[in-house]
């Protein structure tokens, strides 16, 4: 992968940044959960949640561990309403967004690949007119071709890294929602400890 695909990437989990932190914001404030005395849930094991996320590639692993505190006791809330089900519904719309910042950088990709695509034959028609007009020169002209032959070798060259970079992509989808998912929890392990000092 290219340093402009990283790029890409980034930006794209940049762009999402406002949308995670409004989620994990919603879900505390508006979610049932373990709010006072010793149900409430604690900083703690909000960054334990955290830890598992960033020790894992796995979002099945990140729910699973939630899902096993719930289990254990009410803190993260039980059942439909909770704090604990909003963050797994969540987990599941993050990987959505993961695959539209996929998507996007495959579009562009595919742009990039069709607009180097259209230089040869430009290159082309180039060097036709050129060839006729220079007939009686031969060296210059064979230099001319020479010079197409090689930008259409490099566009095509473009072109198959293009390919690669589209198909290779796609293999990325999981390490961009894993990131997402680091990112939502680690927001709200921050959030949770706002919530607490309010009061």
């Amino acid at each position: 992968m290219s340093l402009e695909i990283d790029l890409k990437i980034q930006k794209g989990i940049r762009d999402a940044e406002d949308e995670i932190v409004q989620a994990i914001e919603t879900a505390l404030d508006g979610k049932v959960y373990g709010k006072t005395g010793n149900k409430a849930l604690e900083e703690a094991q909000f960054r334990n949640l955290l830890n598992v996320a960033t020790s894992t590639d796995s979002a099945e692993v990140v729910k699973n561990f939630l899902r096993y505190q719930v289990g254990r006791d009410e803190k993260w809330g039980r059942g439909e309403g909770s704090l604990a089900e909003a963050i797994v519904l969540d987990i599941i719309k993050l990987k959505v967004k993961a695959d539209s910042i996929v998507s996007d950088i495959q579009q562009y990709l595919k742009d990039k690949a069709a607009a180097s695509s259209k230089k040869p034959e430009q290159a082309g028609d180039i060097a036709i007119q050129n060839i006729e007009e220079a007939e009686n020169v031969a060296t210059e002209s064979n230099k001319e071709i020479e010079d197409v032959t090689q930008n259409t070798e490099e566009t095509e060259d473009i072109a198959i890294q293009n390919n690669k970079d589209i198909e290779n992509i796609a293999i990325r989808t999981n390490e961009i929602h894993m990131n997402l998912v680091r990112r939502y929890l680690g927001y709200g392990s921050r959030y949770l400890v706002y919530k607490r000092k309010q009061g």
